[in-house]
């Protein structure tokens, strides 16, 4: 498959948090926030993408294109900067608050914080990259994008001779990511989901 990577331009960042909202929505974690899966939870996941991850000043965002087409999206960010401080997600809340509108989805914000706060513990207080989220179109899912992108991602850890760091919700996931050297080093059960979290010692 022809496919370009480079890194984000700010005038995708848009068209970014949409293909991670459009990845995420079906994934566990999002599936146990949300409790529903509709065009405006989508819409929710991907302006929280961008706003907690695509716009943050430490994070470097790979994407793929495809024909044009933004159809990947890849987000690192260094440690310690991974972790947002209790000032930084101050700042944020009322953004928040903006996105998540009404009864029912304060709840999911709720619960998000939660997910956040125990995968927070799990973060190693050690320098490496933090991987995440990887999302590819669903249309696109299976073609080796994903694939592409991680061996991106794995050029770039390896120049900085660093670690890597990432969390997964999903099963199939974990043999992808042991593909790159990764592996298991933490697993727990976060809003009735089993989570793993895997490490990439520093080359």
């Amino acid at each position: 498959m022809d496919v370009s990577i480079d890194f984000l331009k700010p005038e995708q960042a848009d068209e970014a948090a949409t293909v991670l909202g459009d990845a995420f929505i079906t994934n566990p974690n999002s599936a146990a926030i949300w409790r529903r899966q509709g065009d405006s939870e989508r819409r929710k996941q991907a302006a929280i993408f961008r706003l907690l991850k695509l716009d943050r000043p430490f994070s470097k965002v790979l994407v793929a294109h495809q024909a044009g087409d933004l159809v990947g999206v890849l987000n690192m960010a260094p440690w310690p900067k991974c972790q947002m401080s209790a000032a930084d997600t101050a700042k944020l809340v009322p953004r928040m608050m903006l996105i998540l509108r009404g009864e029912v989805l304060r709840g999911a914000m709720a619960r998000a914080a939660k997910l956040q706060g125990v995968w927070g513990q799990h973060d190693p207080k050690e320098p490496h990259w933090h991987l995440g989220p990887v999302g590819i179109s669903p249309r696109l899912q299976g073609q080796g994008i994903g694939t592409q992108l991680m061996n991106r991602f794995c050029e770039m850890v390896d120049s900085d001779g660093r670690a890597a760091y990432l969390e997964t919700d999903r099963p199939e996931n974990v043999p992808f990511y042991k593909r790159f050297d990764f592996r298991v080093v933490g697993e727990e059960h976060i809003l009735g989901v089993h989570n793993w979290f895997m490490w990439r010692d520093a080359r």
